[in-house]
């Protein structure tokens, strides 16, 4: 009885919600100021509305249909917002330190003028009770069972962003794929916004037509897209006999690149052309010339309780926050039980959030440039 009275209460609220849809082209047209990328402005044709998906929340066949096609899937309303709210909560009073507490309440996420820039804190995760709730049980896991028809597995790893007012902290374009593509190819990431996210804050954005070019190589320049997210950001490091010394000294000293050494590699790497795709996805301007023909950046307003699910092969990006709070959300991933997981993001050491990406945590795993 209490999960149908939920469900109805997100059915009503959607499509209370939907009765402005119509208005999205002059909303954007009316403040296009409201959306920029690193401090560039984007073109308002270039911007167009995430599909709501919600309706099909029961429906197994139709969400993955709709996965099939569009690379991602909108639910709004799928989590308990007094849930999302209390893990909110959690997250900002261990941020205190970076908010104007002085002047505004903690619930508020006012941040400090003179607050350090900074994207991600993957540490306000841990030993986050209402957080876990939201993530790893209930109406998400649910969900994915009906979507998968199976048992699902979540990745251990917790990604938790801080997007701080500014041209700084901007999620640049990228396919997820190349992060953890060692494992399962029907990997979905979960984005999950911790705030109420306006336009003006700069919510994600996802790339129209990026999934089937991405995984599959279609349409123009489909094939640049589908090398790009087959490529794994820890699979080349040494490209020459310089950068494998350099790799091997900071591995035996147990200690990070140095710049120097970090610029070295980097070179190298770009020299022998181990970063296909990379130079043309910097910005969410270029990314579209490297797309299909007359693709836009697909976004929407959020509240706390909607969803974003995404292939791991889909491109995505942010706008700007151009408040004056913090913009909270996470990435989390899931995937079939019974398919390999890739090994980076689960286990013990993944659950302490301790990320395996760069030097030292790629070789303390095993896995060799």
């Amino acid at each position: 009885m209490q999960r149908r009275q939920q469900q109805q209460r997100r059915r009503l609220r959607h499509l209370a919600r939907a009765v402005g849809a119509a208005a999205f082209i002059e909303q954007v047209e009316a403040a296009p100021e409201q959306f920029t990328h690193r401090g560039t402005p984007m073109a308002t044709d270039k911007i167009g509305e995430l599909r709501d998906s919600t309706a099909l929340i029961s429906d197994g066949e139709a969400l993955r249909e709709r996965m099939e096609a569009d690379g991602y899937l909108l639910m709004r309303g799928l989590l308990d917002r007094p849930t999302v709210q209390a893990a909110r909560l959690e997250v900002l009073g261990r941020l205190a330190p970076i908010l104007d507490t002085e002047n505004y309440p903690l619930e508020a996420g006012i941040v400090r003028a003179d607050a350090e820039p900074n994207g991600f804190d993957p540490s306000v995760t841990k030993d986050n009770a209402p957080m876990a709730a939201c993530l790893r049980a209930g109406p998400l896991i649910d969900f994915f069972g009906l979507l998968l028809e199976d048992k699902v597995r979540a990745f251990d790893y917790t990604w938790f962003r801080v997007k701080k007012p500014g041209f700084g902290t901007a999620t640049t374009p990228h396919s997820d794929s190349i992060y953890m593509g060692r494992g399962a190819q029907d990997c979905y990431t979960v984005w999950c916004p911790f705030s109420d996210v306006s336009f003006e804050m700069g919510g994600l954005m996802v790339l129209e037509g990026s999934y089937r070019a991405a995984r599959y190589g279609e349409g123009r320049r489909g094939e640049l897209m589908h090398e790009y997210a087959r490529t794994d950001v820890d699979g080349h490091c040494a490209t020459d006999a310089a950068s494998a010394d350099a790799i091997a000294a900071a591995q035996r000293e147990g200690r990070p690149l140095t710049e120097e050494e970090s610029t070295a590699v980097l070179s190298a790497r770009r020299a022998a052309g181990m970063d296909p795709g990379r130079a043309e996805l910097a910005d969410a301007h270029a990314v579209l010339d490297a797309s299909v023909a007359g693709a836009r950046w697909l976004t929407s307003t959020f509240e706390m309780g909607d969803v974003l699910v995404m292939s791991i092969f889909t491109l995505h990006a942010s706008t700007d926050n151009l408040t004056q709070e913090v913009r909270l959300s996470s990435d989390t991933r899931y995937q079939r039980m019974s398919e390999e997981a890739d090994a980076r993001w689960v286990g013990e050491a993944a659950k302490d959030n301790v990320n395996p990406h760069g030097i030292q945590g790629v070789h303390a795993k095993g896995y060799h440039c």
